[in-house]
């Protein structure tokens, strides 16, 4: 154990996966904790960046107070310099575009130095530009910034609150909307994109596409997508429910150049996939849970090791008799 996380100053919730710097040090994010005044959640803090030294020594990098500075922080990326780069899903600008929460910004894109020092590149309008921007980033080799917005964009969808958009932000803060999502074509993007040699990028989004499909209780069971290095948009899978519903996160490479997710639903008993996106682009599903003792909802994204084995975790099933009867969840393994 390296370090127990009190709510305090040190923050509450760790949310994401760490990243770590040439020095063997890593780097996270807490949702919450940090500053108790912050003004969004009642107390409950705006969320830190911390990092442990590779001796093992914890301390805050960043504490989010919730104003322009941002609140509730996602994933972070590292650039070969040990900056720290990230989205917080509120603060920034205060206006009336954002409805989830309204008066509370609209999130923002910051920038940490190695010496701690935070820098909001960008603070979301919530307009064509979209809010709420959710899950890690993408950079790419001249310092481009992706990231998703969860909602915004072309605010006659969705229920006029928009389904979100797919955004850059360049080496000078400026921002541009890559691509705007109408629910038939994808709602709602999240997990961290891929981009492939050429630029290209792939994504998931967990609702919209057949909007018929309405297992997890969205209109639309998702899409997997891509966004050419020329800005065309294509949509490369549309869940159907029996082959997933609902992708919980982006997608994972492995070393073929394949792109493996989750549904948290669907499936051959509703309770969720492993599917894989291979770089001809054809869909395979690789399991399909059952709520037994392999788990259920999957509910976080997968990592893969070199031989091409595929490690994940499932919200419930696994020992039926934990909280019965839908157990407390597994680890699980997939080999090629």
């Amino acid at each position: 154990m390296l370090h127990n996380f009190t709510g305090g100053p040190d923050g509450a919730g760790p949310s994401s996966t760490l990243v770590r710097d040439k020095a063997n040090n890593v780097y996270g994010v807490t949702l919450t904790g940090g500053d108790s005044s912050c003004p969004i959640g009642g107390g409950i803090g705006c969320g830190v960046v911390f990092t442990i030294s590779s001796g093992g020594q914890f301390s805050v990098v960043n504490t989010f107070h919730g104003g322009t500075d941002g609140a509730f922080p996602d994933g972070l990326v590292i650039d070969a310099s040990g900056n720290l780069y990230g989205t917080a899903d509120y603060g920034g600008i205060v206006n009336s575009n954002c409805q989830f929460p309204a008066g509370y910004g609209c999130g923002l894109v910051y920038k940490i130095d190695q010496a701690g020092n935070q820098r909001v590149l960008y603070s979301f309008q919530g307009l064509n530009d979209g809010y709420f921007p959710f899950g890690p980033l993408t950079r790419d080799a001249q310092g481009n910034l992706y990231g998703t917005n969860l909602y915004g964009g072309y605010l006659n969808a969705c229920a006029g609150a928009g389904c979100g958009v797919i955004f850059e932000i360049d080496t000078s803060g400026n921002e541009t909307t890559l691509h705007a999502f109408r629910e038939t074509d994808g709602a709602f993007a999240n997990g961290a994109m891929l981009q492939d040699v050429k630029g290209n990028l792939y994504g998931t989004a967990q609702a919209g596409g057949r909007l018929s499909c309405t297992i997890g209780g969205f209109t639309g069971c998702g899409v997997i997508f891509r966004l050419a290095s020329n800005g065309a948009y294509t949509v490369l899978h549309v869940f159907a429910g029996e082959d997933g519903a609902n992708p919980a996160t982006g997608l994972t490479a492995d070393s073929h150049g394949n792109g493996v997710t989750t549904t948290q639903y669907g499936g051959t008993a509703n309770f969720g996939t492993v599917i894989e996106l291979t770089a001809a682009g054809k869909t395979e599903v690789l399991y399909s849970f059952t709520d037994a003792n392999d788990g259920g909802y999957p509910s976080s994204g997968v990592t893969i090791d070199r031989s091409g084995n595929i490690f994940g975790n499932t919200y419930q099933g696994g020992d039926l008799n934990c909280s019965a009867p839908s157990g407390c969840g597994t680890v699980f393994k997939i080999v090629p």
